[in-house]
C-alpha cells in the first residue's frame, strides 16, 4: 500500500508541475489568436482567477491515470514511464 501511495504522490507531482508550467508559459508567451478571442483554460474561470477545485480535480485524475497506465504497463511487461 505504501508503494501505491508513493507512486500516486509522485504522479500528482508530475501533473501539478505540468499544470504550473503551462500556466506560467501561458502568462509570458503571447497568444496568436485573432483579436477578441481569448484562449480557454482548464484552471481559470471567466474572471481570470484560479479555480483551485478544477486544479485539484485535474491533479487527482491525472495522477490516477498515470498510476493506472504504469500498472497496466507492468502487467503487460511494457517498459514505459520509467
Amino acid at each position: 500500500m505504501g508503494v501505491l501511495l508513493k507512486m500516486f504522490l509522485a504522479a500528482a507531482g508530475w501533473v501539478s508541475a505540468g499544470i504550473a508550467g503551462w500556466n506560467i508559459l501561458d502568462k509570458f508567451v503571447p497568444d496568436k489568436l485573432p483579436a477578441g478571442v481569448g484562449p480557454l483554460s482548464n484552471t481559470t474561470d471567466a474572471s481570470g482567477k484560479i479555480n483551485w477545485i478544477k486544479v485539484g480535480f485535474l491533479v487527482v485524475v491525472g495522477a490516477i491515470a498515470i498510476v493506472f497506465v504504469r500498472w497496466l504497463a507492468k502487467k503487460m511487461n511494457i517498459s514505459i514511464l520509467k
